[in-house]
């Protein structure tokens, strides 16, 4: 149900998977969503679980590979396609993307040659931690993984403001204030701005599992594609989403 490279390896097989329907929908957003940046991206932030994992609530059902090695392989492949200049990562969930306190942010991290960070400095040196700061153009942005799901529409803009509350009245403590807040995790794109902050989550490449439907189907459809931030010289910040609508359509059983 995830985006995969149009030639997947199975490594344990020896075979090469063959991607279906829905992946080839998910991999032409892809490049229809590079394809539509206005410029050449001096940073990619990759926030949080470039890969599916095993899948162990499934038991790997719906999975084209349950080889952690195998998809983050093809992650690099996709990823390789994004023509930024530098890429960092930030951790997500460890369901997703760690075995037994090995990070598979880090281990792509390390083979794209990704900036190195820390949120201390000192205290280690690392291709992947649990959230990043980064400074363009002088505006201060704020990227972790995770934030609350909302399911209902009407409430998705409710956890975006209060981070952006208690991030300021953190300020103090945090020794920052943030321009802009990037978060994941939902699979839905939501954009708030105040006078002085941006903030915003990002989409999804995957469509909905079984696991996702345990509660209904509705609210669980995702937003596929990434976002572009441009920020000027002046200082002004241009927040562009890049998102698609699928051009399939789901199968009707007609009686």
């Amino acid at each position: 149900m995830g985006i995969c490279s149009p030639d997947p390896v199975n490594s344990e097989l020896k075979t090469h998977y063959k991607p279906n329907t829905l992946q080839k929908e998910l991999y032409r957003i892809w490049l229809d969503s590079i394809d539509h940046l206005h410029q050449k991206p001096n940073i990619c932030i990759v926030n949080g679980e470039p890969i599916d994992g095993g899948n162990p609530k499934q038991q790997g059902n719906q999975s084209w590979s349950t080889n952690l090695a195998d998809q983050a392989t093809d992650s690099i492949k996709l990823l390789k396609k994004i023509p930024s200049k530098e890429i960092l990562f930030v951790k997500g969930s460890g369901y997703h993307v760690t075995i037994q306190g090995t990070s598979i942010e880090q281990f792509i991290a390390e083979r794209m040659n990704a900036v190195d960070y820390s949120i201390y400095e000192g205290m280690q040196t690392t291709k992947a931690d649990y959230w990043a700061n980064v400074d363009i153009n002088g505006k201060k942005f704020s990227f972790t993984h995770h934030t609350p799901y909302a399911k209902f529409f009407a409430y998705r803009a409710t956890p975006l403001s209060k981070e952006m509350a208690l991030l300021s009245l953190d300020k103090d403590r945090s020794k920052l204030k943030y321009d802009v807040i990037v978060r994941s995790h939902v699979h839905y794109y939501i954009a708030i701005s105040t006078l002085n902050t941006h903030a915003f989550t990002t989409g999804a490449w995957k469509y909905p599992d079984a696991h996702l439907t345990r509660g209904g189907l509705g609210g669980i459809y995702p937003d596929i594609g990434g976002v572009e931030v441009i920020v000027e010289s002046n200082g002004t910040i241009l927040i562009i989403p890049h998102f698609s609508q699928l051009r399939i359509e789901p199968s009707i059983y007609k009686v």
